[in-house]
């Protein structure tokens, strides 16, 4: 098994210049389930948002596993207080930009509430965490989510949770 270098990768907090990057990599994190919640507006959508710092999908809530530049690994993560904060500013904004999306997802918009049901106090929830479909195994998902587990301790969070979802 390929490990991660320090000298290849370097694990950095996210930048809205890699925004297309970002979407792209949180696309291969699921493909059919990104497409049934977004619809072919999943790019636009998500690096729109990504740009933003109120957002739960903002770059101020993200990892990048990059080399020479070049985005390898993307982990996005958030909180109850986050999701608190930002979720009906996340949801306006999509609604705005894709009337196709709230039409499709407003059930779930109107009951988003639930989505912090699912996030305890002091939890740091992995929202996507996603790596090159080439470089998988390698190391660089274990080197983002070290990551994120200093910044977590920093942060006073008293745990990491994400689920999985296998296409």
């Amino acid at each position: 098994m390929n490990t991660i270098h320090e000298q290849e990768y370097r694990i950095t907090a996210g930048d809205p210049s890699y925004a297309e990057a970002a979407a792209d990599l949180a696309f291969e994190s699921g493909p059919e389930y990104n497409s049934q919640l977004f619809g072919k507006a999943f790019h636009r959508i998500i690096s729109r948002l990504y740009r933003r710092k109120k957002s739960y999908y903002s770059y101020l809530h993200s990892l990048l596993a990059l080399r020479d530049r070049e985005a390898a690994g993307l982990l996005m993560y958030t909180d109850r207080e986050i999701l608190k904060k930002e979720l009906s500013y996340t949801n306006f904004w999509i609604n705005l930009y894709e009337l196709p999306y709230l039409i499709r997802q407003w059930k779930s918009l109107v009951h988003s509430d639930k989505q912090l049901d699912m996030i305890k106090d002091g939890e740091c929830y992995i929202l996507y965490l996603c790596v090159l479909p080439g470089l998988r195994s390698s190391g660089i998902g274990t080197a983002l989510i070290d990551h994120l587990h200093k910044i977590s301790r920093a942060g006073n969070y008293t745990a990491l949770s994400l689920d999985v979802n296998q296409e």
